[in-house]
């Protein structure tokens, strides 16, 4: 019996860590872009894309999974950040201004009476860096469980 539970753990371990790795393995770069209209899969690579080679926002908030790199081009984008997936400790999905172009946020996420640049709703390990965000927004942040 006692070999019987040995062998169920460590195959629960291998199971486990399989799927760690396979996580970390699907995660990607991913490009956006203000003219963006490529699908999710034709916007990842490993090379900067701009324009309509890259994907829009909405389909980079819909689509990033945990470990991905969303890198945001230039411009102005009338959307706020809501993104639909989280990260995973260790592999967060990661939003950032590509190379330090100039990326601006403007239109708000309204929740209650108040309007957000970044609204984090029931999602965790989510990094955002370089954006800028423009008013008219109330507040700037709201994480919400």
């Amino acid at each position: 019996m006692k070999n019987k539970k040995v062998r169920n753990s460590i195959f629960i371990l291998i199971v486990t860590t399989m799927l760690s790795f396979a996580s970390a393995a699907f995660a990607g770069t991913y490009w956006v872009s203000p003219t963006g209209a490529a699908t999710w899969a034709n916007a990842e690579s490993g090379t900067p894309l701009s324009g309509t080679a890259c994907a829009s926002l909405s389909t980079a908030l819909d689509n990033a999974s945990a470990g991905d790199t969303i890198n945001i081009r230039a411009g102005t984008y009338n959307k706020s950040i809501r993104p639909t997936n989280s990260g995973l400790s260790g592999n967060p999905i990661i939003y950032q201004a590509y190379n330090g172009e100039s990326v601006v946020i403007t239109d708000p996420e309204i929740y209650g009476s108040y309007q957000y640049g970044i609204f984090l709703d029931s999602v965790s390990y989510i990094k955002i860096d370089g954006l800028t965000f423009q008013t008219p927004m109330d507040r700037h942040l709201l994480i919400r469980r």
